[in-house]
């Protein structure tokens, strides 16, 4: 019955209230949980980055002391050279002084051979400060690379986390709105039928039943009369032609029973005693009981 329904929508449009709540809940908590998500990633997104620049930081530090070698290896080859020079000098100078010069000659030799070391290990010290360069140049390409992909990356991750908030948004909103809507419209159609409840009982139901039939008897009653406009004529004039035969047949058996019944002799009857038999001319059609 209405009140049935009216119970019906009032759970409905509270159901509907309870969705909306939850809507709301599940869209906070989600965006709570991917803010989270979001700072996490972030925090350890700046701790590669840190990472990366105290690991750059480290490595420029020891190539700048590399360099500070490679400037002391250098000053190491001119006082080797200058070295050498004396040493060949000295060389010189032992050979013009003869037997005298024999000790000087030594020790010439003696630097001399302290030069040319000094030189080899430098040279070879030299190679190594250049392979360095090379490998320093290498990676600090490297880590610009890996710097401005992690950025690139970061800026793509921060873009589609975006694109999903605002989505969600939209989409929570629509639900909201649409779950509102649902909720006001059944409160409202409650209230209508409770406010029609006193107003219907079982007099007012059955009459518009019955009013509903007549109407629907009414237009079939029509309907027949415009399929068959002559039934009515039809069905009267049988009618007619049915009182006049009955007429003149009670005529004759009254005339036979009243009349000729004396001229013959017989017992007049009491019109009380007079009984109709089923006297009827084959063309007629009608039979009496």
């Amino acid at each position: 019955n209405l009140q049935d329904v009216a119970g019906k929508v009032e759970l409905i449009t509270a159901a509907s209230q309870k969705l909306s709540g939850l809507s709301e809940n599940t869209e906070s908590s989600l965006l709570d949980n991917l803010a989270k998500s979001i700072a996490d990633t972030a925090e350890q997104i700046a701790k590669r980055f840190e990472a990366f620049d105290h690991l750059n930081n480290s490595i420029f530090s020891t190539l700048s002391q590399v360099e500070q070698i490679s400037t002391l290896v250098k000053e190491i080859e001119s006082v080797g050279e200058k070295i050498e020079m004396i040493a060949i000098n000295a060389q010189v100078h032992a050979i013009r002084t003869g037997s005298d010069g024999a000790a000087l000659g030594v020790i010439a030799r003696d630097i001399q051979r302290l030069a040319y070391l000094a030189q080899y290990q430098t040279s070879d010290l030299s190679k190594i400060i250049v392979k360095i360069r090379v490998a320093e140049k290498n990676l600090k390409d490297t880590y610009d690379i890996s710097r401005s992909s992690e950025n690139e990356r970061m800026q793509n991750l921060t873009q589609d986390i975006k694109t999903l908030i605002d989505n969600m948004h939209q989409q929570h909103t629509q639900a909201t709105q649409l779950l509102t809507k649902m909720a006001t419209m059944n409160s409202d159609l409650a209230v209508k039928i409770k406010s029609y409840l006193p107003q219907i009982n079982i007099h007012t139901s059955f009459t518009l039943l019955i009013d509903g039939v007549k109407e629907i008897l009414r237009e079939t009653v029509m309907k027949i009369e415009q399929m068959y406009p002559d039934l009515a004529h039809e069905t009267s004039t049988s009618m007619e032609n049915i009182a006049e035969r009955y007429t003149m047949m009670s005529e004759r058996v009254v005339h036979n029973q009243f009349i000729k019944g004396n001229e013959s002799g017989t017992e007049q009857m009491e019109p009380s005693q007079i009984i109709i038999d089923t006297v009827v001319d084959d063309d007629s059609n009608i039979e009496f009981f």
